[in-house]
């Protein structure tokens, strides 16, 4: 035993180790609770939107005759999904690197993450930030973007009455060019005068019926989401235009 401690003493001695200061801890349990605030913060800004995805969706509730396997393709938001899975990861592994992070059980770690991350989330849904959120990385991440056409096009169908897509010029009287999430561009024509509220560039839903190779005519235009309190249907609930 007085052999080990010589040896160890003189390690410490040959290596010139000091302990490190007691702030030099304190420093490090702060910064690492500091990062698990914030990313169940941003879990629960993935949660808000998650809730307005599932529930805003507008284009299921047109495709009736698909499959169970198909519509959870389409519902879940897997980005966000996967963007809060990471977030509660990050968190568990900041806690249990903090001074008395051993002493909590994983699962107790896990189940906090998750029921606070839905609780703020909750609130951030009800205020519309999940809406805001998701418009901003749809309009400023390219990749995002490539995700959302990429899911959401396995609804669209011209030959069936059903197009997907973003305005891409300015809506005239009863006419404007749309380029779907396949990225091909078409002139959709309507019966009776378009809405003054239909944006340029606003994602948007058209059921109707093809006319020809890039022609369509609208019977129905909705906004992608639901979006009560900022695109009001002129006739019906949740639509833009209906004939």
């Amino acid at each position: 035993m007085q052999d080990i401690s010589k040896k160890i003493i003189q390690v410490i001695e040959d290596q010139q180790l000091k302990p490190k200061p007691r702030w030099q801890f304190l420093l490090k349990n702060y910064f690492l609770w500091s990062l698990t605030v914030i990313t169940i913060i941003l879990g629960a800004l993935a949660t808000g939107v998650v809730l307005f995805e599932l529930t805003h969706s507008q284009y299921l509730d047109l495709a009736p005759n698909f499959g169970l396997a198909k519509r959870l393709i389409l519902a879940t938001p897997f980005f966000w999904l996967i963007l809060l899975i990471l977030f509660i990861a990050i968190s568990y592994y900041n806690v249990r690197h903090t001074q008395k992070g051993y002493r909590y059980h994983t699962y107790w770690i896990v189940i906090f993450s998750i029921l606070f991350s839905i609780f703020l989330g909750a609130i951030f849904y009800v205020s519309g930030g999940g809406e805001k959120l998701e418009d901003f990385f749809y309009q400023k991440i390219p990749i995002y973007r490539q995700i959302v056409h990429r899911q959401v096009r396995v609804w669209q169908s011209p030959e069936q009455g059903r197009l997907i897509g973003w305005i891409i010029s300015q809506p005239e009287i009863d006419s404007f060019l749309l380029k779907d999430f396949n990225l091909n561009t078409w002139m959709v024509i309507t019966e009776s005068p378009l809405p003054s509220k239909l944006p340029y560039n606003a994602r948007i839903i058209v059921t109707g019926e093809r006319l020809g190779h890039q022609e369509f005519l609208a019977k129905e235009i909705m906004p992608l989401f639901k979006i009560e309190h900022k695109l009001n249907c002129m006739k019906g609930n949740n639509c833009l235009m209906r004939n």
